[in-house]
């Protein structure tokens, strides 16, 4: 299993992590502790939990569980934006317009946690 402590052991973590399957950035503890139990599942935090946890600055998600069309538009136009010095949230907002316009209930299902102005940092030598 991937825990934050995993995460916090690597020497560098990426600014930027885009998790495109459903419900990939529900949390599960809104206290902020678990509780114990013997039900492997529900010992367990959530994708998003264990990365932010783990120090990534940037997490993008769904919330509940995503088509595969309205995964590929929303990955496609979102990539497409990052790649062109879109900020974080601009190109978040194109992707969900394009799932929107697809008439795709997905459009409101990303998540994001982090700043809406980050950007990607250009490829070395570009």
């Amino acid at each position: 299993m991937l825990s934050g402590a995993d995460l916090a052991s690597l020497s560098q973590l990426p600014s930027l992590v885009f998790f495109n399957a459903c419900e990939a950035a529900r949390v599960r503890l809104a206290s902020g502790r678990l509780k114990p139990t013997t039900e492997l599942a529900r010992g367990t935090i959530s994708f998003a939990e264990s990365f932010l946890a783990g120090g990534v600055a940037n997490y993008l998600g769904t919330y509940w569980p995503v088509s595969d069309e309205g995964a590929k538009e929303f990955a496609e136009t979102f990539y497409t934006g990052l790649l062109q010095g879109e900020t974080l949230g601009t190109a978040l907002t194109k992707g969900r317009k394009a799932v929107l316009d697809k008439d795709l209930g997905d459009w409101a299902n990303y998540v994001l946690y982090g700043s809406p102005d980050f950007l990607l940092a250009p490829a070395f030598g570009t």
